[in-house]
C-alpha cells in the first residue's frame, strides 16, 4: 500500500536506487526514513493513520473534507489528527478543549458542593445570607447576570458532551462484543451469519450516531443563537431520540431481541443522522463563519 502511494509520486526507495547494504534491516530502515520524510513533506496531501498499529497512509483528495475512514477501522481528522469530530471544526475542538481544561474543575466543584434553592432564586433571599466581598468590589447586577448566563451556557454543553462521551464508550464496548452476540443469536434461532448481520450494522449505526451527537454539541456550543442553529438543534433532537431508542434495544437481552424492531430503529436513527448531515452540509459555511466570529471574540 505504502509503496503504491510512493510510486504514484515517482519516489524511489533506497532499494530502487540500487543502494546496497549488508543488512536487510538497515535497508528497510533507510526506506522507512525516506518514506517518513516524503510523507511529512506532503503534509497537506498525505498522512499516516493515527492508529499506532496501522501502516496505512491517507491521501486527501477533497480540500473541503478532512474526515478519514481508514481501512483498519479508525476514523480521524486529516487536518488535526484528532479522532473524527464532524460537524465541529478543528478550531472549535481546540477552543472547546481549552475551555473544558480550565473550567472542568469549576463545573465538578459546583456539581458536588452546590444546589439550587428549591423555592426561590438567590436574589429573593434578601438578608438571609451575607457576602464577604466589599460592596465596592461586588459586580453589578448586569455583570453578575451575564456571568451566570455564560456559566450556565457552558455548563449545559459541558454536561451534554460528558454524557455523550460515556454513551459513546458504552456503544464502542457493545461493538467489540458484537461477534459474541451474533453467535448467540445464531445458536438461539438456528440461523446463519448473514441473518445476524443486522446486529453488527445496528452497533455500527449506534457508534456513528453517538460520535456525531457528541461533536454536534461542541459545534452548537460554538455557534451563537440564530435561525439555522435552532433548526440544527431540532434535527439534533430527532437524532438523539431515535439513538436512545436504538440504545435501549441494544442493551436488551439477546434472548428477547426482536430482529425487525432493531432493524427499524437502526434505519430510523440512520435516517435522522443522514438528514442532519444534509442540513449541516447545506448550512455549514454560514454557521461556521458565525461560529468563527464568536471564537475570535468579534461581535
Amino acid at each position: 500500500m505504502i509503496r503504491q502511494v510512493l510510486s504514484t509520486y515517482n519516489v524511489q526507495t533506497a532499494r530502487g536506487r540500487g543502494r546496497q547494504s549488508q543488512s536487510a534491516k538497515a535497508v528497510e530502515q533507510f526506506n522507512q526514513y525516506i518514506q517518513d520524510n516524503f510523507i511529512e513533506s506532503q503534509r497537506n496531501k498525505l498522512c499516516y493513520c493515527i492508529n499506532p498499529r496501522c501502516t496505512y497512509v491517507a491521501k486527501c483528495e477533497d480540500p473541503l473534507r478532512y474526515d478519514v475512514n481508514c481501512i483498519c477501522g479508525v476514523r480521524f481528522c486529516f487536518k488535526c489528527a484528532r479522532s473524527n469530530h464532524v460537524p465541529s471544526t478543528c478550531d472549535m475542538m481546540q477552543q472547546w478543549e481549552k475551555m473544558t481544561k480550565s473550567e472542568s474543575a469549576n463545573f465538578l466543584w459546583i456539581q458536588a458542593n452546590t444546589k439550587k434553592c428549591p423555592l426561590f432564586d438567590w436574589a429573593s433571599h434578601n438578608d438571609h445570607f451575607s457576602c464577604n466581598t466589599p460592596a465596592n468590589l461586588r459586580p453589578s447586577e448586569f455583570q453578575a447576570s451575564k456571568a451566570k448566563e455564560e456559566l450556565d451556557y457552558s455548563r449545559f454543553y459541558y454536561e451534554r458532551v460528558d454524557e455523550q462521551k460515556k454513551s459513546l464508550r458504552f456503544a464502542q464496548n457493545q461493538l467489540e462484543d458484537v461477534q459474541f452476540k451474533m453467535k448467540l443469536f445464531q445458536t438461539l434461532h438456528k440461523c446463519d451469519e448473514k441473518v445476524t448481520e443486522f446486529i453488527r450494522e445496528s452497533a455500527l449505526t449506534l457508534v456513528r450516531c453517538r460520535e456525531f451527537i457528541l461533536h454536534s454539541y461542541i459545534f452548537a456550543y460554538s455557534i451563537p443563537r440564530c435561525q439555522a442553529k435552532s433548526l440544527f438543534e431540532m434535527q439534533q433532537g430527532d437524532l438523539l431520540a431515535s439513538t436512545e431508542q436504538l440504545c435501549k434495544i441494544q442493551e436488551g437481552k439477546i434472548q428477547q431481541l426482536d430482529r425487525m424492531q432493531m432493524i427499524h430503529f437502526s434505519s430510523l436513527a440512520q435516517h435522522h443522522l443522514d438528514n442532519l448531515i444534509k442540513f449541516f452540509a447545506s448550512e455549514a459555511l454560514g454557521m461556521i463563519q458565525i461560529g468563527e466570529v464568536k471564537l475570535t471574540g468579534k461581535r
